[in-house]
This record gives C-alpha cells, structure tokens and sequence, in this order.
C-alpha cells in the first residue's frame, strides 16, 4: 500500500528481501498501488514468487501481465468490489490468479461485503465454461 492508490501504507520490498532470507514459503505480492510497473523488478528481486496488481492501478493491464511473467513468476489480478467482472475478459486467459476483493482496499476491519460471494461465482463459472 502506498497510500496514494489506497490512503494507508503498508511494507514493500526491503521487508520481503528479509522475510526472504529465512523463509521458502510462496510469497504472493498484492500491491495496491498506483503504477506498478515501476516495482515489479524490485519485488521480484527481493523474492516474491507471483505479483497481483490491481487492475485499477494499471494503465495497460495486459502490458504489466506480460511484464510480470517475463521476470518468471506468476502475475495476478485483483479487481475492487465495484469493478464488474467484465473487465477480465481479455486478459483472464492470462492470469494465474484473480483476487475478487471482498472489502474495498485500504483499511482492516471493514465489513464483508457479501454480495462479492455472487461475483466469486461468476468468475467461477466464466473460468469451467473456459475449460
């Protein structure tokens, strides 16, 4: 979090480099962040396995995809409550991961919203159509 996509901030990639150093797990990034692109590298190099953006937060969605696959890990997409589904539709054969965010981003303690349980069965049943 960089508090400018969402007003609160949170660690970036010099905690992860040293969560790194000791640990094997997966590390999945989600930045919430205003142009990623920027980061990617930095992420990558400090250890995460698989990026998930914000389609929100990026300017060409399917180019910072791309980018994030060619630095060797899986990329992800999140989309904010109110974001349709729709906005996947060309890049979802793209995607390792979708993030349907069931509170709008930024701050803990927020209320589910539960009408995200709908769309998290939508885009599962876009995704066995697909199959």
């Amino acid at each position: 979090m960089d508090g400018l996509f969402v007003p609160s901030y949170s660690f970036g990639f010099p905690v992860l480099e040293s969560i790194r150093k000791v640990s094997t797990c997966f590390f999945d990034v989600h930045l919430m962040i205003e142009n990623p692109d920027y980061y990617l590298k930095n992420f990558v190099k400090a250890g995460a396995d698989s990026i998930t953006v914000h389609i929100e937060a990026c300017k060409h969605l399917e180019c910072t995809i791309q980018q994030i696959h060619s630095l060797d890990v899986k990329a992800g997409v999140a989309l904010n409550p109110a974001t349709p589904l729709s906005a996947l539709d060309w890049v979802l054969h793209e995607v390792d991961t979708v993030l349907i965010m069931t509170v709008n981003p930024g701050f803990g303690g927020q209320k589910f919203v539960t009408n995200m349980l709908e769309k998290i069965m939508e885009l599962h049943n876009r995704i066995m159509k697909k199959i």
